[in-house]
């Protein structure tokens, strides 16, 4: 389509501002790609002319962050302090799914969701082949173990995102608020994301059902 409208300069930008805005902010998991997509045939390449150089610096940037979590990707790489004072490696996790996990024990939203994870873990540990590697944004290591406690959390690979030997979760994984939720497969790439924590079951078995799954 875009390159149809290329020859008409205002039809081309009408249609690129279109879609870029459309799948930006799309709801449907996934569409970022398509979103990068877009900034990599137009925006890098300097063809969006109706745009200020510094609004299309913003627009590049904005892909950037996503680039790295794209589904397929493999998921950038964490170590950070588990509850035992010892860091923690994520794809060193051995298991069929993890989940990775970004949570706040002040988070209003992580209130609600975090009992759902508990509940589903508690309730597939034993027949699915699934870790949970819980990510807590809190400064505080007193406030994140008191949390961990009362929300029985103690199952998960628990560790603090601000103690870190890889860089910062925020950046690595675009999280600009909680809670959030990443799936990886086995091979630790990355096949779902910012799922609603209640839908992850149907994600799961769903998925199995899929020709790539590898039981």
């Amino acid at each position: 389509i875009i390159d149809k409208c290329e020859p008409n300069r205002e039809m081309f930008k009408y249609t690129v501002w279109y879609l870029t805005h459309y799948y930006e902010t799309s709801q449907v998991m996934g569409m970022d790609a398509v979103f990068c997509y877009l900034v990599d045939k137009v925006y890098i390449p300097g063809k969006a002319f109706w745009v200020s150089e510094n609004v299309n610096k913003k627009i590049i940037e904005s892909c950037e962050k996503k680039r790295p979590t794209l589904i397929g990707k493999t998921a950038p790489e964490l170590i950070l302090l588990g509850m035992d004072n010892q860091l923690v490696s994520m794809h060193a996790v051995q298991a069929k799914f993890t989940i990775l996990y970004f949570w706040d024990p002040t988070c209003g939203h992580c209130k609600v969701e975090t009992p759902k994870l508990v509940e589903y873990y508690n309730k597939v540990k034993d027949t699915l082949d699934l870790k949970i590697y819980a990510v807590c944004s809190d400064t505080s290591l007193t406030s994140w173990r008191n949390a961990v406690a009362e929300k029985k959390m103690e199952a998960f690979i628990n560790v603090n995102g601000t103690r870190t030997a890889k860089g910062n979760f925020h950046d690595l994984y675009d999280i600009y608020s909680t809670p959030v939720v990443y799936v990886l497969d086995y091979r630790k790439r990355i096949i779902a994301k910012r799922l609603p924590v209640d839908q992850i079951g149907f994600f799961l078995e769903f998925y199995k059902k899929h020709p790539t799954f590898k039981d």
